[in-house]
């Protein structure tokens, strides 16, 4: 087409891909699935080494972790590193102050005292939390692969966020208000490191940006409000970790030899039983992977017509 001063010439490909509002951030992507544990026992489970071999398979576990927030892979080999191998198939690996891969097993126990960098790194149980809330932007993904347990205990708990703030907004608006609002700083100090953000533990946001939940109890370190804000801060808080911790949303299921669970951190509310590691070690290894990249890859396999 014409204006007075130029000629245009657009692609019809091009207009009918905005036409059909494929150029929008959510195209290609399965709508959001939000459950309860009424709605499920155990994470969407899929074949590990056809995941790993072939598009199809992983387009398929891909599409579940983006829509329920969590999928799990059954039968890898207890290969550490499995999921590096994973993660080449989606993107870069995001690298913090643990490195760009790490293991998570018992170096303290209750009765005993050792280094460690993560409360993870004990055979205590955690609440429901996600990692890393000290940062600006919290890691999207997080994938843990069991490659070895002989330990007794340490069942994996999930609640789905989405499905906790869902409840809390309809059910106790106050307490919405305030977590949404209000804000905490989170603190994580340590020899070379030095890692501070503040916000609210429902952190919403801009308009259409996903949901970011700060709730990791260990490095919520101080209040950031008005003293006559606390109260109610307070209150609110231990409301949505009640919520997040009772049989209404959270599932508990076992860490099998071989099964990898990948997971929405700054969704999916995650935890483990307290376990024995006096009768056989329990090891997992670990990485994280950047939101855009686990979305980039499903809109391209998509695109490319993998389903």
């Amino acid at each position: 087409f014409a204006t007075e001063a130029h000629t245009h010439l657009l692609h019809p490909g091009w207009l009918r891909h905005v036409a059909e509002a494929k150029h929008r951030p959510a195209s290609w992507l399965p709508a959001q699935t939000v459950w309860s544990a009424a709605d499920r026992c155990e994470p969407p489970t899929h074949d590990g080494p056809a995941v790993l071999a072939t598009d199809d398979a992983f387009a398929a576990w891909i599409n579940d972790l983006v829509s329920t927030g969590f999928a799990r892979l059954r039968a890898l080999p207890a290969d550490p590193d499995v999921a590096l191998a994973l993660a080449a198939r989606i993107g870069a690996v995001r690298d913090t102050n643990f490195g760009p891969i790490w293991d998570v097993k018992a170096d303290v126990t209750m009765a005993g005292s050792a280094d460690t960098n993560s409360t993870a790194n004990t055979n205590l149980r955690l609440g429901p939390h996600t990692d890393l809330p000290t940062r600006e932007t919290p890691p999207g993904f997080q994938f843990l692969h069991c490659f070895r347990n002989e330990a007794v205990g340490g069942e994996s708990t999930m609640a789905d966020g989405a499905a906790v703030v869902a409840a809390l907004e309809a059910e106790h608006p106050e307490y919405y208000e305030a977590l949404t609002t209000l804000h905490w700083v989170f603190f994580n100090r340590g020899p070379g490191i030095d890692h501070r953000w503040s916000g609210p533990l429902i952190d919403l946001g801009q308009p259409g940006a996903p949901l970011t939940l700060r709730a990791f109890y260990p490095v919520r370190g101080f209040p950031d409000m008005a003293p006559e804000d606390m109260p109610r801060a307070y209150e609110a808080m231990s409301c949505f970790s009640a919520m997040a911790g009772s049989d209404r949303f959270q599932i508990s299921y076992p860490f099998q030899v071989g099964d990898l669970v990948g997971f929405d951190n700054r969704r999916i509310l995650h935890g483990r039983d307290a376990y024995d590691p006096g009768i056989g070690r329990r090891v997992l290894r670990g990485c994280y992977i950047d939101r855009d990249d686990v979305l980039s890859r499903l809109r391209v396999l998509r695109r490319n017509g993998v389903t």
